[in-house]
């Protein structure tokens, strides 16, 4: 299984509740709080919780603490926002074969 990012308390929890393990600080905070994405992702596609859905929130916001921590990014995103928008009208597309194109 090798070793997973987990939340804060985890640790304490586990202790408290007989389950061994080892802990640590990551050395790799980034690789792993990208394989939490994954790892939550997978669990909101198979269970389909707006519970799972927090906690992919939960990991991509503290990613984005770690990898933008002055909050440039979040301006970037903000001046993309204003100028395409978001997500309100859940717009799809369907990018049509250059071989269809007339």
């Amino acid at each position: 299984m090798g070793w997973k990012i987990v939340r804060d308390r985890q640790p304490g929890y586990c202790l408290k509740n007989g389950v061994s393990g080892q802990w640590r600080i990551s050395p790799d905070p980034v690789a792993a709080l990208g394989k939490k994405i994954g790892e939550e992702y997978g669990e909101y596609v198979g269970e389909g919780s707006t519970d799972e859905l927090y906690d992919l929130r939960d990991v991509i916001d503290r990613l984005i603490k770690l990898v933008d921590p002055d909050g440039l990014g979040g301006k970037i995103h903000a001046d993309k926002v204003a100028e395409l928008g978001g997500f309100e009208d859940l717009t799809e597309w369907c990018p049509v074969p250059v071989a269809y194109r007339r």
